[in-house]
């Protein structure tokens, strides 16, 4: 007579059990592409659950519209159930999935991706925008200002570093039970990028030249910690490039002696790098923005071995 009550008392214990087990893991929020990639790095193989809180291919520029929009229903559930979320803040003031995701969940913690908040480690450094006001009006161009998320300074190696020493020190303390991996993986990271980083130095010590343009605002950090010579920073969408420009483009790039050209890969045109090799230039197509899918470790990889094959090419 008392067995069905007792399985049922069972089968009550267990999916408390579950429940409470569910609960306990640590869940994390993030919203930006380079944040996700890190804290999935950092967190594989562990008991942290990462959840991005937008599209990943959906633009940083986009992205308070999204939450405060159609992504506002997505985003109260995920925030309601998370530990933390991940922003970068300190260099972009204007990032909204905290406050966002704040309105769901007082108690819901900030890791600054840049900037540890206890200041327990060195934070980046924020880079000034590259605004020279005489190149953009050498070409007709209105200057477009870069904010900080997209100077990216996960695209250096040394800056991305700093990040993930930030990061994983702060998911420690939310899940001291994961540690072990946690440091076991930091520990892969950042081997693998003390080699690329003597790796990259040693190649482009033999380079005749490293005078360097960017068309885009990603790869100020890059150019700083490679030691490229960076002459230039020109921030405009492909449309803007047409015939007049890009000639005015080859010409300025012949007479101030540039060697290396730094483009985004996903938003480069094929008459763009046209008009940079004409020029007796190297164009160098980089991971910028659109990193989706990529690891840290490839997209630091893809970036340095670029950037060596053109130093060797370069007139």
């Amino acid at each position: 007579m008392f067995k069905p009550a007792l399985a049922i008392l069972t089968c009550v214990a267990s999916c408390l059990m579950a429940s409470m087990t569910f609960a306990s893991d640590t869940h994390i929020l993030t919203a930006h592409p380079a944040t996700y990639a890190i804290a999935r790095s950092l967190t594989h193989e562990t008991s942290i659950k990462i959840t991005p809180a937008a599209p990943l291919k959906l633009p940083a520029s986009r992205l308070y519209s999204y939450l405060a929009g159609r992504g506002k229903t997505k985003l109260i559930p995920l925030a309601q159930t998370a530990n933390a979320v991940i922003t970068l803040h300190s260099l972009w003031p204007d990032d909204p999935i905290y406050p966002h995701s704040r309105r769901s969940n007082i108690r819901i913690v900030p890791i600054d991706a840049a900037q540890p908040l206890d200041q327990a480690l060195p934070g980046i450094a924020t880079m000034p925008p590259d605004n020279n006001p005489d190149l953009y009006e050498h070409f007709n161009l209105a200057p477009m200002p870069a904010n900080g998320e997209q100077s990216a300074p996960w695209l250096s190696p040394t800056a991305l570093g700093r990040i993930v020493d930030i990061v994983a020190r702060d998911l420690m303390s939310l899940s001291p039970s994961d540690t072990a991996q946690i440091e076991e993986n930091l520990a892969a990271i950042k081997h693998e990028l003390l080699v690329q980083k003597a790796k990259t130095d040693q190649a482009l010590a033999n380079a005749d030249s490293l005078v360097t343009l960017a068309l885009g605002p990603h790869f100020g950090y890059l150019a700083a910690d490679l030691g490229l010579e960076l002459v230039g920073t020109i921030t405009a969408s492909s449309r803007e490039w047409d015939d007049a420009r890009l000639s005015l483009l080859s010409q300025w790039i012949a007479e101030e002696d540039v060697a290396l050209v730094l483009v985004d890969s996903h938003t480069v045109t094929p008459a763009m790098l046209t008009s940079i090799k004409a020029s007796g230039a190297q164009p160098v197509s980089l991971v910028g923005a659109a990193l989706n899918t990529l690891t840290p470790i490839d997209w630091i990889e893809q970036n340095v071995a670029a950037i060596e094959k053109a130093s060797t090419q370069s007139e």
